[in-house]
């Protein structure tokens, strides 16, 4: 009987690797798209006395961060 709760288990965790590989292809194609196009430098979140909320900045920053951490590991390859 254990070896019937391996298999599922295996089974389980096999199904959420190709998922989670499906997922960072996925990611890495709209990252290429977007590099050929150059859709990046349209995203532009503006920064303003009035407009100091938190969030935009984080926002900005990790994006900006992803972006350059992406690029530069294709640009390696």
């Amino acid at each position: 009987m254990a070896h019937s709760n391996d298999s599922r288990e295996n089974s389980s965790s096999s199904r959420t690797c190709y998922t989670l590989h499906g997922v960072l292809v996925i990611i890495h194609v709209v990252l290429v798209i977007f590099s050929v196009f150059h859709w990046e430098h349209r995203a532009i979140l503006p920064f303003t006395s009035t407009n100091n909320d938190l969030w935009p900045v984080v926002l900005s920053a990790s994006l900006q961060a992803f972006y350059t951490v992406s690029v530069h590991d294709y640009v390696t390859l």
